[in-house]
């Protein structure tokens, strides 16, 4: 159960510094993205404007996955407040498939080029199936399946905290070049978190689905 607090308590210090740190740079300090778009190999067809819209709904939507997610692992919520908890889901699975959706126009401007937009693609993909399935099992009332699925999208979701946090690990630290730091990064950052999403449903002191409570 320690393990488990510490665990707790480490994603939601993790998922709020960082909600914080992304809505303050990307919207008030750097709104245009100059820094990141440096980094980018972009041709004459890029629009600025339009990618910016696209990249500030994304922000937003992802900021919200965090958050709903989170909440919605409450079990403090769940008892007290089902109808909040089913909102809360409604919220979180919206607010995933416009973070997906808003990314299909940015991967293609991804920095690392076709390598990293590949990851990108992949990391979608698996994302949106892994919500689906956490829907699918909610319907059918399987609450040990839709929490196993839930925590497989919400570890998928934090993919793109640690693709900074790596991307900064590498650059910083090991001195490797900002593109290739940020390539390596995209890649690891979503396989990693599938593993620690599996850990985390496989291991009993650290997933524990109380029998008989609604989701």
């Amino acid at each position: 159960m320690k393990a488990r607090r510490f665990f707790t308590y480490f994603m939601i210090f993790l998922a709020s510094t960082w909600t914080l740190h992304t809505i303050t740079n990307n919207l008030i300090v750097d709104p245009h993205l100059d820094k990141f778009l440096v980094h980018k190999s972009l041709g004459e067809a890029f629009n600025q404007s339009l990618w910016l819209v696209f990249l500030r709904v994304h922000i937003v939507t992802a900021c919200l996955v965090l958050v709903t997610g989170l909440l919605g692992f409450s079990g403090r919520i769940l008892k007290n407040n089902r109808r909040f908890h089913r909102r809360n889901g409604q919220v979180y699975m919206v607010s995933v498939l416009l973070s997906a959706l808003t990314s299909i126009y940015l991967i293609k401007d991804a920095t690392g080029g076709v390598i990293s937009s590949l990851s990108f693609s992949l990391l979608e993909v698996v994302w949106l199936f892994a919500t689906w399935q956490a829907y699918r099992t909610i319907r059918r009332k399987d609450l040990v399946g839709h929490r196993a699925w839930m925590i497989r999208s919400f570890a998928l979701a934090f993919s793109n905290t640690t693709i900074h946090l790596y991307t900064l690990l590498m650059n910083s630290v090991f001195g490797i070049d900002y593109t290739l730091a940020y390539t390596i990064a995209v890649w690891a950052s979503w396989t990693i978190n599938t593993c620690i999403g599996e850990l985390v449903v496989r291991n009993p002191n650290l997933f524990q689905q109380k029998a008989g409570v609604p989701a």
